[in-house]
């Protein structure tokens, strides 16, 4: 088959590449980056894609499947980057490309999945079409686009007894060198999980400051006016901002004892950069707003601080069992975890709804794109997860969802985690709290082949 034709069949058969329900794309769900990778150019984007799908092959290889987590996830971040910049090519391959890289994130969140549940014929099978969709988006640019500036990629020995700047057979022993990205290394991209895991940007490059039209009052329904500025204090209009679940802003709202969440919406104002929300006060003191929002200039998902002061004392941070199931109107909602909770561990959950006859709900209606999100904050008061659920997501307003979704988690502080599940029954937003407990630290690799079982066991995590 020629490659318009093989990419056009891409486009049309597209549901024999769709995410599988049980592993989701992670890029797709929370703007997962582990890394500080930047790229400067297509080229540069391509070889660190090219590198990571190789070094997950050789991961598989070895049965290191844990190591894969954060190779797919420097991975995923230039695919995105080519997505970013896909305009780069016109007329029809351009919307081929959309179409291959689209069905290349979903791949690559299905490997990272498959990994994470150390099911190696699931990962070597997702890796199988990812690396035919790789060939789909290669086909798609002019030759010289993906080339790489000198010296960004180096050609290694096997052996590693020998680094060159051009392809080939090892002078020393004649094996064939193995392309490799010393920015990579540079960068941290191969250390484990990193603390940006599903949490945005280390560093944001826009400030958030609010301004509530009366002081906050239990009771009462608080007007913010946010104001959104870059660092050289320029505002931020909405077309400076990206779409992400339907929305360019997400306001994720807690007050101090993490009890009282919302989650909201800002609108433009006629003033450049301001925008106004509102929500119920149902506690006293300070609130803290994290503004989720996806930069066009970066293309990088943040996470904004910025504290709603009060005249009054918030109340202490109390009810710290572990609780992983709650009712609300009627509703149970549970959530349940494949393996225990730990600081840089990567664990599979299930959120699940039942109504009042104690059966899976199976009308979940669309909320932001999703049938649920699920928001958490750390004890810490700074560290929060934004999770999507896995599968299928909808595709218009009348679908609707089985309440039992799969997600996917890597908590980054130990302690209480207040986790709050979203879901939408009758056009209004249900919100189903939860007290989770973190370990410090994850289970270290080099234990996982042989005591981690009887680790989780003890635990009491089926296996």
């Amino acid at each position: 088959m020629r490659a318009a034709a093989l990419c056009a069949a891409l486009a049309s058969s597209a549901p024999t590449l769709q995410a599988d329900p049980k592993h989701a794309p992670a890029a797709a769900h929370g703007a997962t980056k582990t890394t500080d990778l930047k790229f400067n150019s297509v080229g540069e984007a391509w070889a660190v894609a090219q590198s990571s799908a190789a070094q997950v092959g050789e991961l598989l290889e070895s049965k290191n499947l844990k190591a894969i987590h954060p190779v797919e996830e420097q991975l995923a971040a230039a695919l995105r980057y080519l997505e970013a910049n896909s305009p780069m090519v016109t007329g029809d391959k351009q919307k081929r490309l959309v179409a291959a890289l689209k069905q290349a994130l979903i791949l690559s969140g299905n490997l990272h999945s498959a990994s994470d549940a150390t099911e190696a014929g699931k990962t070597e099978a997702e890796l199988k079409k990812l690396q035919s969709a790789l060939k789909l988006v290669a086909v798609q640019y002019p030759a010289d686009a993906l080339q790489a500036p000198a010296g960004f990629v180096k050609f290694q020995c096997p052996m590693k007894d020998f680094t060159g700047d051009k392809a080939g057979d090892c002078p020393k022993c004649g094996m064939k060198l193995k392309a490799v990205v010393p920015a990579l290394a540079a960068s941290g991209a191969h250390a484990e999980h990193g603390k940006a895991h599903g949490h945005g940007s280390a560093v944001p490059t826009i400030n958030v400051a609010l301004k509530a039209a009366q002081p906050l009052v239990v009771g009462q329904k608080a007007e913010v006016t946010a104001r959104l500025t870059t660092k050289d204090g320029k505002p931020v209009a909405m077309d400076a901002l990206k779409e992400a679940h339907t929305r360019k802003l997400h306001f994720l709202i807690i007050d101090q004892s993490l009890t009282d969440y919302h989650h909201e919406h800002p609108e433009p104002t006629a003033t450049p950069g301001e925008y106004t929300f509102s929500f119920m006060v149902r506690k006293p003191g300070a609130y803290r707003v994290w503004a989720d929002l996806v930069p066009v200039a970066t293309g990088e998902q943040e996470y904004v601080i910025a504290d709603l002061p009060a005249e009054t004392k918030g109340e202490p941070l109390a009810n710290r069992e572990e609780t992983m199931t709650a009712t609300v109107e009627g509703m149970t909602y549970t959530v349940t975890f494949k393996e225990p909770l730990e600081v840089g561990g990567p664990s599979l959950g299930t959120l699940t709804v039942k109504d009042a006859k104690g059966e899976v709900f199976l009308s979940l209606e669309p909320v932001m794109g999703a049938y649920a999100h699920l928001v958490g904050f750390s004890e810490d008061f700074k560290t929060i997860a934004h999770i999507h659920p896995m599968g299928e997501e909808p595709a218009k307003e009348t679908d609707r969802g089985a309440g039992k979704l799969d997600f996917h988690i890597v908590p980054e502080q130990a302690g209480l985690l207040r986790l709050f599940a979203q879901v939408q029954v009758g056009g209004v937003s249900k919100f189903a709290p939860f007290t989770l407990s973190v370990a410090k630290d994850a289970v270290p690799p080099a234990k996982e082949a042989g005591t981690a079982s009887s680790e989780r066991k003890e635990k009491g995590v089926i296996e």
